[in-house]
């Protein structure tokens, strides 16, 4: 039996869709597009480096832990010392050169946070929000497609400052674990459990 369910949880793992995910943590940023001291307070557009696929604006820029005027406290990163924010607007868009089917975000927000998904066309195809507020913590947002075609992405609140941090992105769709496997490790356990009870 053991065997059995073995095979199984491999086929399973085996005939899943493969995907790649793109995480940027905004850590590799240079200076010229960091807010405040030391910085150069331009929008980072698509200056990521390593990374022309992705455009941030209108006026998207990182801070970094430490600096006068970020308060990581309230705002602190996900990961690293860096995140990205927007000075002057409550809106964040960020455009890809090809179509993704997956976009995630962590975040903090003094108030609810939006994450809307647009097509080529400027059609809205899903959104996910956040209510609320999760100052000093991170919350993760996530909007996802069957297929690519995911244009770009647009953040908002309600005018108040919210940060970005860890921005993923995928071409295919980010599985969720397939039901079969998520049965094979209870039997799995099942089985175990009755061996140890006998």
């Amino acid at each position: 039996m053991r065997k059995l369910l073995l095979f199984i949880m491999t086929i399973v793992l085996i005939a899943s869709p493969a995907y790649a995910l793109t995480v940027l943590d905004f850590e590799s940023v240079p200076n010229i597009y960091r807010y405040g001291t030391g910085g150069g307070n331009t929008n980072l557009g698509n200056n990521y480096p390593g990374h022309p696929e992705v455009t941030f604006g209108p006026d998207a820029m990182i801070m970094v832990s430490g600096q006068p005027e970020y308060n990581n406290t309230d705002y602190p990163p996900h990961s690293g010392n860096t995140i990205l924010f927007s000075k002057t607007n409550s809106l964040i868009r960020i455009d890809f050169t090809d179509p993704m089917a997956y976009v995630s975000l962590w975040f903090t927000t003094a108030s609810d946070l939006h994450l809307e998904a647009y097509n080529s066309s400027d059609t809205l195809l899903t959104q996910s929000v956040f209510s609320g507020s999760n100052l000093g913590t991170n919350n993760k947002l996530y909007v996802d497609r069957p297929t690519a075609e995911i244009a770009y992405v647009k953040i908002h609140d309600s005018g108040n400052h919210y940060t970005i941090d860890d921005l993923g992105y995928s071409e295919t769709p980010v599985p969720v674990p397939p039901t079969v496997l998520l049965l094979s490790f209870g039997l799995l356990g099942m089985v175990g459990l009755k061996k140890k009870i006998a």
